[in-house]
């Protein structure tokens, strides 16, 4: 799905979804449409930004979240 779909669906604004790429929260699929590369996010992302959002009403930070998402991905909290 393009962002804007994947704005109503996740219930971010695009410059909150523009902010969790950019951190690497989330990772959508990028391809070329003539002189255009747009992003795709698949609904594996909508289910990941429920999952940001709940670990901040827990009561974490983007920031520490950023980190607990790339200590995961490495493997180290296995």
């Amino acid at each position: 799905m393009l962002i804007a779909e994947f704005c109503l669906r996740a219930g971010l604004t695009r410059d909150a979804v523009r902010l969790y790429v950019k951190l690497g929260l989330i990772e959508p699929e990028v391809g070329a449409g003539g002189s255009n590369r747009y992003q795709r996010f698949a609904a594996t992302d909508v289910e990941r930004v429920a999952l940001i959002r709940t670990a901040q009403q827990l009561g974490f930070t983007l920031k520490q979240i950023v980190e607990l998402s790339r200590e995961y991905a490495a493997g180290a909290m296995e």
